[in-house]
């Protein structure tokens, strides 16, 4: 059928009625029922997507506390911290320090760069 609207219509038709029939609910189909969702660059690397965010809009490059705040039992930690962007601070926690950091930059990303 693609076939016949390209040689009738051409590609641009074609193209059109691909995206409307087959991808239009793809990417909720696939997150749906995929055993692994399509994850974006932010979810994959929260830090690395604040970083490129921060440099194309001139807010220079995040900075990330030194120190991280820890709370809890031995057996389950809770960390917390928080990164800096134009002298305002993002805070994150996480069972890790590494979980703390890049929710920190999930909180960042979503105030600064979210289209709401």
């Amino acid at each position: 059928m693609i076939a016949a609207i390209y040689l009738d219509q051409g590609f641009e038709r074609a193209n059109k009625f691909i995206e409307t029939f087959f991808l239009s609910d793809l990417d909720d189909y696939l997150k749906k029922y995929s055993e692994h969702p399509i994850k974006s660059k932010r979810d994959e690397n929260p830090k690395g997507y604040l970083q490129e965010q921060c440099q194309k809009h001139g807010y220079g490059i995040p900075s990330y506390s030194k120190e991280c705040e820890k709370t809890g039992e031995d057996h389950s930690p809770k960390y917390a911290t928080y990164v800096e962007i134009k002298k305002k601070k993002y805070k994150g926690t996480g069972d890790s320090k590494k979980n703390a950091e890049d929710d920190a930059a999930e909180n960042a990303n979503k105030e600064l760069f979210d289209e709401s």
